[in-house]
């Protein structure tokens, strides 16, 4: 029996047989390439169709090598059904088709997932391909090459999941001559659900494995592919960054009753734990009067409004072994819960803001896969934590506070609370730790959803390089960052009459006023702001994304480190 997207149809029942439910489900998900295009209008008349039978009728897509393995290990059952199908869809092959279920046509398998390639690639090119030359252009043709293969394979291992899921499969298994992280890191991210408060779901996400043949029986056309154990290495490899992604998804979808800062700082460490026991990992956790000892007096007058509190996570990865070298630092805004302040949010959405902690969830997952994939790099994440809420000891508008730089500041709006913290944990960490790069991630404004949407997260940087190599790692993982700029115009903006700054800018271009705001705590000359406000969330599945959080950027800041620990470390600059 044939399903498309759910609809089962009886056009297809070739070499099908009958199954017992009591049986494991298990997928098997192959691919077919889109047949190309005639160059020539005749040409195109020269093969048209002549029959309308489906035994007869030539094939509107390519086989790929796996296909045709399974294929005949199902003596032509699978074939013969998607041969079948071609009248309802012409342009099978293509990925916009989408995949097509089949039930019982293999000696093996319960299901079978067929699923449309787009066209065949001329070389299959592995993680390894790229990163040995620590490629960081993100116009190079080897990159740009690799992020479109990825990209296909995540959208492919998407839909596949989607079926999958349509039959409760408890396990997929994937045999398509596609990029082996691209398949693994669509299917986790697509399958990806916070079901800890919701008792009365029963859904179970599948488990998903690939066979190492997809790649190494080469691709139709001759494609070239990569070497054996290859695939399988990749495959981990976007297991494991995935899961960092949807750990930094499930810290940002927690409800904030469930994830105060003193909860958020256990989770993490729970996580960190093997790596804390083996001394790989320093992690520590400060309260209120250690940030009172530190003057962080914008950070505690954001904390100030709140009963529940406040916490100032540091982690520690020294991967190259030496503890006395310049780290790369990643600072995450944490605000657990942001109801706005006294310059109180409206409250159609407001619980979305459980999610404003999502840059504190990105960096501690980020540093996660970096720790896990054992990268020799030294990098420290620092993330303050703590929630804006209104009280009679809420800080007001108007109101004047005093930094951990010695800046004064006028907070003209208490929801412009995120670069507040931000403030004080960018001058930490270059003071406690001289960064030879510091970056900062945020859920910092709606401004950059006005400019961007969730197409791409905005990327402010005072440094060309580093936004070049955070741009191409954003891109390979089909998570882009857009270059945005600070002006002149955006810093006299934040000008205040009595205070040395002031936490709101004027006539428009709020995102860039908000980085003008940080880059005045700022002393490297390698430093970058990523703004991801607009990316933060999804109201419904999205390309191989999942609904809700998305803890967009933690794979990309994994690429990145990768890309870094291939490269000599610089010495540390800060302005003259």
């Amino acid at each position: 029996m044939l399903q498309l997207f759910g609809r089962t149809t009886a056009a297809a029942q070739h070499g099908a047989r009958l199954y017992s439910t009591a049986v494991q489900t298990e997928v098997l998900a192959i691919g077919v390439f889109a047949k190309p295009k005639p160059a020539k209008p005749a040409e195109a008349s020269a093969t048209a169709k002549t029959s309308t039978s489906p035994e007869t009728e030539p094939a509107s897509f390519v086989a790929s090598a796996s296909f045709e393995l399974h294929d005949q290990e199902s003596g032509g059952a699978i074939s013969r059904a998607v041969r079948a199908v071609q009248t309802s869809l012409p342009e099978f092959g293509q990925i916009k088709t989408g995949c097509v279920t089949l039930h019982g046509v293999h000696p093996r398998y319960r299901h079978v997932v067929v699923g449309g390639l787009g066209e065949a690639p001329t070389t299959l090119l592995a993680p390894q391909d790229s990163a040995s030359e620590s490629t960081v252009d993100p116009q190079d043709a080897t990159t740009a090459a690799e992020a479109k293969q990825l990209k296909t394979a995540r959208s492919v291992a998407a839909q596949v999941t989607t079926a999958a899921r349509a039959v409760k499969a408890s396990n997929v298994v994937f045999d398509m001559p596609l990029h082996g992280q691209g398949l693994s890191e669509g299917a986790a991210l697509s399958s990806h659900a916070l079901r800890a408060f919701k008792p009365s779901d029963k859904n179970q996400t599948p488990s998903f494995s690939i066979i190492e043949s997809a790649n190494a029986a080469g691709a139709a056309g001759g494609a070239t592919t990569v070497g054996s154990g290859e695939t399988s290495r990749a495959f981990e490899r976007g297991l494991l960054t995935a899961s960092c992604q949807n750990f930094a998804r499930t810290l940002a979808e927690t409800p904030s009753n469930h994830m105060t800062p003193s909860i958020f700082v256990d989770t993490v460490r729970k996580e960190f734990q093997p790596f804390i026991d083996k001394d790989v990992v320093r992690f520590t956790a400060h309260d209120k009067a250690w940030a009172e000892q530190q003057k962080m007096g914008a950070y505690l007058a954001v904390a100030q409004g709140t009963s529940e509190p406040l916490r100032f996570l540091e982690i520690e990865y020294r991967g190259s072994g030496n503890r006395d070298a310049a780290p790369l630092v990643l600072v995450g805004k944490g605000i657990t819960f942001d109801s706005g302040g006294i310059s109180i949010k409206p409250s159609a959405g407001m619980g979305e803001m459980r999610g404003d902690m999502g840059g504190a969830a990105v960096v501690v997952s980020a540093l996660l896969g970096a720790v896990r994939l054992g990268l020799p790099i030294d990098v420290v994440v620092v993330t303050p934590l703590c929630e804006n809420m209104p009280s009679g000891t809420a800080i007001k508008p108007g109101d004047v506070v005093t930094s951990m730089s010695g800046q004064t500041i006028e907070v003209d709006n208490t929801d412009a609370e995120g670069r507040l913290i931000l403030a004080d944990a960018l001058t930490y960490a270059q003071r406690a730790y001289k960064p030879h790069t510091i970056i900062d991630v945020a859920t910092l404004t709606g401004a950059i959803a006005v400019a961007l949407g969730n197409a791409a997260a905005g990327l402010f940087s005072n440094n060309a390089t580093l936004s070049k190599k955070l741009r191409a790692a954003g891109n390979l993982a089909t998570d882009p960052f857009h270059p945005m700029p600070i002006f002149q115009e955006h810093r006299d903006s934040i000008t205040s009459t009595f205070a040395d700054i002031k936490n709101t800018g004027k006539n428009g271009g709020g995102s860039c006023t908000a980085a003008a705001f940080l880059e005045k705590f700022v002393e490297s000359k390698s430093w970058a702001h990523i703004d991801i406000a607009g990316v933060m969330h999804y109201a419904a599945p999205t390309g191989f994304m999942s609904a809700g959080m998305t803890g967009r950027a933690t794979r990309p800041l994994i690429e990145f480190m990768a890309q870094l620990s291939r490269e000599a470390i610089p010495k540390p600059e800060s302005k003259a």
